[in-house]
């Protein structure tokens, strides 16, 4: 798991990176919650939603802004003589 966390860590920016860290306790409660069959107080789940929430924020403002591609100019009008 380590080998693929850092393998993907090498491929992303910092900036990036450092919000992900935060989704490592919310998979740990997602799969204790999963496999072992655990309970979830609401202020557990408010507090994984506000991590997600934050999660990809954080990723959506990173997210490079897409440039407007100007109007079509009309082409000029071919004269002939």
């Amino acid at each position: 798991t380590y080998l693929l966390w850092f393998r993907g860590l090498s491929r992303i920016e910092p900036s990036a990176a450092a919000s992900l860290g935060f989704l490592s306790p919310v998979v740990a409660t997602l799969l204790g919650w999963l496999a072992l069959g655990q309970s979830l107080t609401p202020t557990q789940i408010a507090g994984f939603a506000m991590v997600l929430a934050s999660v990809w924020l954080s990723q959506r403002t990173m997210m490079p802004v897409r440039p407007t591609r100007p109007a079509a100019s009309p082409q000029p009008a071919i004269r002939q003589a």
